[in-house]
């Protein structure tokens, strides 16, 4: 189980870290970064099932990207699994 997730430079999200619980709700208003949140964990299985991070080179790498490559060159995921 995954107890906690940080993410740098993901999409629309500039650094947050999220303590998991067996039941987690995510609230916000339109545009705060709920989807992009939740989009992390497929975007992560993607990139582990190919092994050979086709995925990661297939997709355009600034739509990826916090702010685009002019402000963010590199994305960062951190899992920590209990």
């Amino acid at each position: 189980m995954i107890d906690s997730v940080k993410i740098d430079g993901y999409k629309s999200i500039l650094s947050q870290h999220i303590e998991l619980h067996p039941m987690n709700v995510v609230l916000g208003g339109n545009g705060v970064g709920k989807s992009n949140l939740l989009s992390v964990f497929p975007f992560f299985r993607k990139i582990i099932q190919s092994r050979d991070w086709e995925y990661s080179h297939a997709v355009d790498a600034s739509g990826l990207l916090y702010m685009g490559r002019k402000v963010t060159d590199k994305i960062r995921l951190s899992f920590h699994f209990i």
